[in-house]
């Protein structure tokens, strides 16, 4: 049996090479519009009524949780076991968690810092 090597497609990496990391979804891109709208009217960019502060706020709620269900569902591909994939221990899923957890934190001390100024 011979040992072949694997081509390269034009426009493509190589067959069974994964892309460079991270790579941003969709979801992710669709997410950060009201996150980063938000940010800037919180420092002053740009001053909106009351009823636009609010349907920017449910707006920006709702992209916190498509971020963490598009989270999740990385997670759980990832769980499934790639070749050459780094198996999934406890240490690693409570890192996942504390870190989720940090930017949560630092992503609302943003707000409440901007709101209060």
């Amino acid at each position: 049996m011979t040992e072949t090597t694997p081509t390269p497609v034009e426009g493509s990496t190589l067959i069974g090479v994964s892309p460079k990391r991270p790579d941003i979804t969709p979801a992710q891109m669709i997410a950060g519009i009201p996150i980063i709208a938000s940010l800037l009217r919180a420092f002053g960019v740009y001053d909106l009524s009351r009823e636009e502060q609010d349907a920017l706020s449910d707006a920006t709620t709702w992209a916190m949780a498509l971020l963490g269900a598009d989270a999740a569902i990385r997670f759980g591909r990832n769980l499934t076991g790639r070749a050459g994939a780094r198996p999934v221990t406890w240490e690693r899923v409570i890192g996942w968690a504390l870190a989720a957890l940090i930017v949560i934190v630092v992503v609302v001390l943003l707000f409440r810092l901007a709101a209060a100024a």
